[in-house]
């Protein structure tokens, strides 16, 4: 098909494909376009065609925008390329910033919330609070201030320790940038805010994190 060969191998074939075209037969169209589901929202691709290098248009469901890369292509090896660095964004949330860093996706959002409603707002966008695991992380995240406010981050207590959302702990990731250090007397549900001025992390008590209201960032693996 399309000008290629094919030779037997065995109780097979093998086929030789001229420029443009792939697979077992030298077709010259990708699969049905790729699509990302959470669990609130979908990504669907709508394109003009299917052949070798054609583009399609990333959109969200309705009452969403899209963040990250809006295309995908159709390549020569007979796939498309991966949806990758996207995800949709509520309109009711008003404004974002969308920033990588390494291997992970950050939405730096204005809207303020208690530590509850940000967790809730991260987790309906298939993300969490951010987790940071590193100076260099930190670094980053404190380069890109929310608004004026200090900003909730995803560690908070559960249990007799401050846990992120993975599970880890400042332990296990061998990196913590208090300002000072938590006492063990805080209740379960204490949360921990990123400071503006100079990016040292701050708790608070669980009263102040359900009563509070700051901007958070979500983060996307």
């Amino acid at each position: 098909m399309n000008g290629g060969t094919c030779q037997p191998a065995g109780s097979n074939y093998t086929c030789s494909c001229t420029a443009g075209y792939f697979g077992n037969q030298c077709q010259d169209n990708c699969p049905e376009p790729p699509t990302k589901t959470c669990t609130n929202w979908n990504i669907t691709c709508v394109g003009e065609g299917r052949s070798v290098g054609s583009i399609c248009k990333l959109t969200c469901s309705a009452d969403h925008r899209l963040y990250g890369s809006d295309t995908v292509q159709c390549l020569e090896s007979g796939v498309w390329s991966q949806i990758l660095n996207t995800f949709c964004v509520p309109n009711d949330i008003p404004f974002a910033e969308f920033r990588s860093f390494q291997n992970s996706n950050y939405l730096f959002v204005e809207d303020l919330k208690n530590y509850i409603g940000a967790q809730a707002s991260c987790s309906y966008m298939c993300g969490s609070l951010v987790e940071i695991n590193t100076e260099a992380e930190n670094i980053f995240v404190d380069a890109h201030p929310v608004g004026t406010t200090n900003t909730w981050i995803g560690l908070s207590k559960d249990g007799i320790q401050f846990k992120w959302p993975s599970g880890n702990t400042t332990t296990t990731n061998q990196y913590e940038n208090w300002l000072e250090q938590p006492n063990s007397s805080l209740d379960i549900g204490s949360c921990v805010e990123i400071l503006t001025e100079d990016g040292r992390w701050f708790f608070h008590s669980k009263k102040v994190c359900d009563l509070g209201a700051s901007g958070y960032i979500c983060e996307f693996r």
